[in-house]
């Protein structure tokens, strides 16, 4: 679109806006007169002015003048919403999340008087934690199974007499049920009580949101990035492969946790205006979805198409501001921006972030791109190109790597099976080359089981490869297919005695990752912990630990694994050791001794271990009592959980956990308000 063209766009839409709804038809058949993409155009920002799809704001012009004090860092923070207790009544900054005198956690003020509810008998509401156009969210107890919940609600007032809103509600509460992903917030349930209150039941998330985290507007690393990008990436193949898209993609869509290891857990949320896309890969747009800095130009066009790749323009754009603290498009106006994000291309992020490789410029350029089909055509896609670009671990290196691409051939550059099997090359075209077996994954879900077993049995002759990275490659392959690469055990342990460390360290990890089923594989993984490279002691201990209970004669070596030199050594032995319990019960003395250990992330995973355990580590608690005043904030969390985690037998606790109510750091309280309540319940 031209910058004339959208200025006559532009022009039209105010002047049909200063219309009473029942004369527009008429003038726009004049305006648009002839020109039947003109008046799709107009009739596409009328639509996205006047319908909301999204059943937890208001519609993308209504909102975005809070965008603009908010996204773009200019809001006054000294106007932000006041939180309270619900008990003494005592106020705080909206950063507060626990009252300092009685440990409940705060809330924000409920204009519906909701807060010390109980609905249905089974949700105890205890705080209201956000509230938007169309609905509120509640931090509520389901007594039932005593678990912390989110509780979202259709606001009364929408509800009342207004099915259409609550078909998309039950629309939302049925998408967001068909997805199970590590990166994507459960659902747990969802309905509509007898007096009307229409909810969906969400699993609770203790952490903030990738928005909040980017509001100071700094850059974050490289590395964090690439961690953040590779599992918002894993959620969107995960739902396109179900045939959903999320189309409001956003950093406030994102939640952070923390892991054991101090990264971040990413939960995308609020798949609530997500579509199921038909059968034909794409669908039309039926009226404009998303918030519009992130929307995709195709979101702006009524009669346009749109598919997986109106989110991979959304998460191009928060990759562009994860590298460099602002967005690609930033106007006086949303109108102004809607004309950015249809006409022009962003300022190239190497002006804003120098140290940036071209190659991730390059990718960038592409996410954005107007046109659909220049962009990354799949999630993984994204992430593997990033990944390739700052030459960071292969997908089946890294914890938690997507599983569902199935084979990209990087040297050959022919057509590959990806997200969905839209792709494919027959087993039978592989050859054992290096240009033809660079693989970086491989998934049981994209090929039936005969074209399967080929790849399979051709991944363990490229085991036999005479290079090393090659055969590196062909286990880490294997080890993506999970429980389906049952065949290639004894291939994958006779890689364990690989000359290369590379390969060794390929082959340990893949058993971890095939399961129990690799319980053939313990004394092989076993020896390794004795490996000259601490990378493969690493993951041999990984993977005895995912092996779980049926590798408890690899206890001994695992105690003596936590006298390694190496702290990642110990802390994935300390791993296994709660991964193969109750069969590790015998290590008790040792995980004890590692809360003292000399490195925070040893005592971190000694802690939550300890938690993992439960009632059978009440001797952990003095222990752990001790660990609430380590030096790392980290340790401090984590020991509060191994004690909510131990339940009652942690009575001793209290007093310690009480004080730590009062620390200045906020996930610090939170986890010692959890640990309170399940040590000490609440009548």
């Amino acid at each position: 679109m031209t910058p004339e063209r959208w200025q006559r766009v532009r022009e039209i839409f105010q002047s049909a806006l200063e219309r009473e709804p029942s004369q527009r038809a008429a003038f726009l058949a004049g305006a648009c007169a002839g020109d039947e993409a003109l008046r799709r155009q107009v009739d596409s920002l009328i639509a996205s002015h006047e319908q909301a799809e999204n059943f937890i704001e208001a519609p993308v012009f209504e909102k975005a003048a809070a965008w603009w004090r908010n996204a773009l860092g200019g809001g006054n923070r000294s106007e932000v919403m006041m939180r309270y207790c619900t008990k003494c009544r005592r106020s705080y900054p909206n950063t507060q999340r626990i009252c300092l005198d009685d440990g409940e956690r705060l809330s924000l003020k409920d204009p519906y008087n909701f807060v010390g509810r109980t609905i249905m008998d089974k949700y105890r509401i205890e705080a209201l934690v956000g509230i938007g156009g169309m609905g509120a969210v509640y931090r509520a107890h389901q007594i039932g199974v005593d678990r912390c919940v989110a509780f979202k609600m259709l606001l009364p007032n929408l509800a009342l007499n207004n099915e259409r809103i609550i078909s998309l509600f039950e629309r939302e509460a049925r998408m967001a049920g068909q997805l199970f992903h590590e990166n994507i917030a459960i659902v747990f349930d969802a309905g509509r009580t007898a007096d009307d209150i229409v909810y969906i039941v969400m699993e609770w998330l203790d952490g903030q949101t990738l928005e909040e985290d980017l509001f100071a507007g700094d850059p974050l690393s490289f590395k964090r990035t690439g961690e953040i990008l590779r599992q918002i990436a894993a959620a969107l193949a995960a739902a396109h492969a179900k045939k959903i898209i999320h189309r409001d993609l956003k950093p406030a869509n994102v939640m952070l946790t923390k892991r054991p290891d101090g990264g971040d857990q990413v939960k995308v949320l609020d798949f609530g205006i997500a579509k199921a896309i038909s059968e034909t890969t794409d669908s039309p747009v039926s009226a404009v979805m998303g918030t519009p800095f992130y929307a995709s130009p195709e979101q702006f066009q009524l009669g346009a198409h749109i598919d997986g790749r109106t989110d991979i323009y959304s998460l191009g754009v928060i990759l562009y501001r994860m590298l460099t603290g602002t967005l690609p498009f930033i106007a006086s106006s949303v109108h102004e921006l809607i004309h950015l994000q249809m006409t022009r291309p962003p300022q190239p992020i190497r002006q804003l972030r120098p140290d940036a490789p071209t190659a991730i410029e390059q990718l960038i350029a592409r996410m954005l791109a107007k046109d659909q089909d220049q962009r990354p055509q799949f999630a993984r896609e994204v992430w593997e190109l990033f990944s390739s670009a700052l030459k960071l671990k292969s997908l089946g290196q890294s914890q938690g790597e997507p599983k569902d691409i199935v084979v990209t051939e990087v040297a050959s550059g022919r057509d590959v099976i990806r997200d969905g099997g839209q792709a494919s090359v027959p087993a039978s075209s592989f050859t054992p080359t290096k240009a033809d077996t660079t693989f970086t994954g491989l998934s049981s879900n994209a090929a039936d089981s005969t074209r399967l077993e080929r790849v399979i049995k051709r991944l363990i002759d490229n085991l036999h490869l005479p290079d090393p990275e090659d055969r590196a490659e062909a286990a880490k392959a294997l080890g993506n297919i999970e429980h389906g690469a049952t065949a290639a055990i004894p291939a994958l342990i006779e890689a364990l005695k690989d000359p290369a460390t590379l390969v060794r360290q390929s082959a340990a990890s893949s058993l971890g990752a095939i399961g129990p089923e690799a319980k053939a594989a313990i004394p092989a993984l076993i020896e390794a912990l004795e490996d000259q490279s601490a990378s493969v002691r690493r993951d041999a201990s990984k993977s005895i630990g995912r092996i779980g209970p049926e590798a408890k004669a690899a206890v001994p070596a695992l105690i003596e694994a936590l006298k390694d030199p190496t702290t990642s050594v110990r802390q994935s032995a300390i791993s296994a050791l709660g991964g193969i319990w109750p069969e590790a019960k015998m290590a008790l003395p040792s995980l004890l001794r590692a809360l003292d250990d000399k490195d925070e992330l040893v005592r971190n995973s000694a802690a939550l271990t300890l938690g993992k355990i439960g009632a059978e580590a009440k001797a952990a608690v003095p222990a752990l009592i001790e660990a609430l005043r380590d030096q790392s904030i980290l340790v401090r969390v984590c020991a509060a959980y191994a004690l909510s985690g131990i339940g009652p037998e942690a009575a001793a606790a209290i007093p310690a956990l009480t004080e730590a109510l009062k620390d200045q750091n906020e996930a610090i309280q939170e986890s010692a308000a959890a640990a309170l309540h399940k040590i000490k319940p609440r009548t």
